[in-house]
């Protein structure tokens, strides 16, 4: 007897997603928007449509789960507001985009808490200067071991390990890559992203 799968398609998009079906976890969350156009389905379907290397698409729906988040869940809203930063730059290569992305999430996180950790690392990867992007890695490194978040964790020490490998201490960040390789494989991270 199989696993039956959730009945709630909101419930059965987010399975989707963690097991890496990714057309499953569009065709949930087409369905969960049309019984209601709530956030958690924008914000599912944006994610599911960008595995599916469907960019603008996934920029439009995250767009609306952002305007969705911003008064009942703001951390959810500055989360996904620095993927927005990070999308506008890398699919379009919209740097004014990014930059105001990265504003709103700032605003909307604060200074404390997890998810200031990723504010960090995507300020830190649009630092021209090097000890700036050391900096804002160890940041975000501090961060996310005082909430024990492995995610940011792993993605934090990438961070500062490529920071340091660019400014000539290698040994120092491949140990960062190696440990943060290490951490990723022996399922400590949780996220496909990491």
């Amino acid at each position: 007897m199989g696993v039956e799968a959730p009945a709630d398609p909101l419930a059965r998009g987010e399975e989707a997603l963690r097991s890496g079906d990714w057309e499953g976890a569009r065709s949930a969350f087409e369905a969960a928007l049309e019984l209601d156009e709530g956030p958690f389905a924008h914000d599912g379907l944006g994610r599911a449509l960008w595995w599916l290397s469907d960019a603008d698409g996934a920029i439009e729906h995250r767009e609306r789960a952002f305007v969705l988040f911003k008064e009942t869940d703001p951390i959810r809203a500055g989360t996904i507001a620095i993927w927005l930063a990070r999308e506008h730059l890398a699919a379009n290569g919209n740097d004014a985009a990014a930059n105001g992305w990265l504003a709103r999430a700032e605003r909307l996180l604060g200074g404390e808490g997890p998810e200031r950790g990723w504010l960090e690392i995507a300020r830190g990867r649009r630092a021209d200067d090097l000890a700036e992007r050391d900096r804002r890695a160890r940041v975000a490194l501090d961060l996310a071991r005082e909430a024990g978040e492995e995610d940011l964790e792993v993605a934090a020490l990438a961070e500062l390990g490529l920071a340091e490998i660019q400014a000539g201490r290698v040994p120092e960040g491949l140990d960062h890559l190696d440990e943060a390789m290490a951490a990723a494989t022996g399922g400590e991270a949780d996220m496909l992203e990491t």
